[in-house]
């Protein structure tokens, strides 16, 4: 019943419609809990692997400031295979760790919380790319398309 209406939401629900003892209610409540440390725990190990595909990225394109004419006439380099490689790491660790974002909007508030985060980000981006596409300017920023708010009432 929690995970259909958000944990604590479902809690309530719980305890509103059906007889559950202090003791069983503690239960479950420190079960809930318990169960969202396993997801921020994930979220911690996600943050290490994105800090570290960073640095790795941050280090080829060190690498890749350092005039070298052995390899000036090719545009593919190893700096650009190590950027690809961290890059790919960088894009896979983002997109788990806004998994476990998602995860935890909806067990912590609700699924509808959830949705409107997933909704509203696609809309986001699909914004962000539509106004950076005709100036070719991939690295403009346009905070002002994504809605950071979550309304948690």
């Amino acid at each position: 019943m929690a995970w259909n209406y958000g944990y604590f939401h479902g809690l309530k629900k719980m305890l509103d419609e059906y007889d559950v003892t202090d003791k069983q209610a503690m239960k479950i409540k420190v079960m809930l809990y318990k169960h969202i440390l396993t997801k921020i725990t994930e979220s911690k190990r996600e943050i290490t692997y994105l800090q570290n595909a960073v640095m790795r990225m941050e280090s080829a394109c060190h690498a890749g400031t350092i005039p070298n004419l052995q390899t000036a006439r090719h545009a593919r380099d190893n700096n650009l295979s190590s950027l690809e490689q961290a890059l790919q790491a960088f894009d896979g660790w983002t997109i788990s760790l806004l998994e476990t974002n998602v995860s935890l909007l909806w067990a912590i508030h609700n699924p509808e919380t959830a949705g409107i985060r997933i909704d509203g980000l696609k809309n986001s981006f699909t914004k962000l790319y539509d106004l950076r596409k005709p100036e070719i300017q991939p690295f403009n920023n346009f905070p002002e398309v994504f809605d950071l708010d979550v309304h948690f009432g």
